[in-house]
């Protein structure tokens, strides 16, 4: 019995409707069918000492290498009483002290961090799970003499990331109802869920989200978060977190997930850089244009990362569902805009159904 994710945007429209507002959703029918090439599979470049993720030479995709994942993260919470109505337990984790490759938080006094909510008897041995990524995830650390980032102090990282646990937010009414169990990295870092930790090219002291976000899901794939996942694994994100789900999917590879959702998103890096060029221009290394109008140095990291140029080049091939509240006026049409046409083109191409 499937226990993905068709029936979201149906729940995502009625419970959006109910508030009156209006609620857009686009996705493409579903991936192309892709060989597996075994011999690729086992001849990837695996760092087994480390429990790290690295990329195929071939394929330019990750691969999870999880051999010594575990210890990786320690319980140091576990709270039984929130949900126990449904059966549920809310555990958070934080980074093992003890742990090799050892990262900070740059939120003084705290560690690394990710919550799990999963059903405390698990009715599988294998679970269907749901990244979740927060919004709030980007700050203004152009001013590198401070610690954190402008506008992301601990009190706004940790407000978002625990406001997602709690009972009226959808993910979690979904995840209770049809027994998954779903994970919420914490961005302490706000970069965007951009920073690839000691090799981060612009600044490998403080842009930690994507290497967080690695090292987090290595330790739940693993089987060492207290249940092992099964092969429905979904991410979803909003605001930042929405724009973060897009990167971390095209970087992790189309096997990773089944799906994702991306929630009234700021997906656009070249839009985003009209309205807060301090901030991207730190977190990319310079502006996309030159004076000129002609591509910068940083341009690639900028494309990278957002949403329209990953899924127009072509090798963006997990299935996406974009929605969007036309009465945001925080987010505004262009970013959303954007990304539907570029899904919109791209299923055309491939002459799939565009699903809305």
């Amino acid at each position: 019995m499937s226990h993905g994710l068709p029936n979201v945007g149906a729940v995502v429209s009625h419970q959006m409707c109910l508030l009156g507002l209006v609620l857009y959703g686009f996705s493409c029918g579903g991936k192309d069918p892709t060989p597996v090439d075994t011999a690729k599979a086992d001849s990837s470049d695996s760092d087994s000492d480390s429990g790290e993720t690295a990329v195929d030479s071939e394929t330019g995709t990750e691969t999870h290498d999880s051999s010594n994942a575990a210890g990786e993260f320690l319980p140091i919470e576990v709270d039984q009483e929130q949900y126990a109505d449904a059966g549920y337990e809310v555990v958070t984790y934080a980074l093992n002290p003890d742990a090799d490759n050892q990262y900070a938080s740059l939120l003084e006094g705290y560690a690394p961090t990710f919550y799990i909510i999963r059903p405390i008897e698990r009715v599988s041995d294998e679970i269907p799970t749901l990244f979740w990524y927060h919004g709030g995830a980007i700050g203004d650390d152009s001013n590198t003499d401070d610690e954190m980032p402008q506008g992301c102090g601990a009190d706004k990282v940790i407000y978002n990331a625990e406001k997602t646990l709690e009972s009226e937010f959808l993910p979690v009414t979904l995840s209770t109802r049809f027994q998954w169990a779903m994970v919420v990295p914490r961005n302490d870092w706000c970069d965007y869920w951009l920073g690839q930790g000691p090799d981060d090219p612009i600044d490998p002291e403080r842009h930690y989200g994507y290497y967080h976000v690695k090292r987090v899901l290595d330790f739940v794939m693993s089987g060492d978060a207290g249940y092992s996942p099964s092969d429905e694994v979904y991410g979803w994100g909003t605001s930042a977190g929405g724009g973060a789900a897009i990167h971390i999917a095209a970087r992790m590879g189309e096997n990773t997930f089944k799906g994702i959702i991306v929630d009234s998103a700021p997906s656009s890096m070249f839009v985003y850089h009209d309205s807060d060029p301090e901030v991207l221009e730190h977190l990319f290394g310079g502006a996309p244009y030159d004076d000129a109008g002609e591509p910068t140095d940083a341009y690639a990291g900028y494309a990278e990362a957002s949403g329209e140029t990953l899924v127009q080049d072509g090798g963006f091939r997990t299935p996406v569902y974009v929605t969007w509240n036309t009465k945001d006026r925080l987010l505004g049409a262009q970013h959303p805009n954007r990304l539907i046409a570029a899904v919109y083109s791209r299923c055309q191409s491939r002459n799939k159904t565009l699903g809305s």
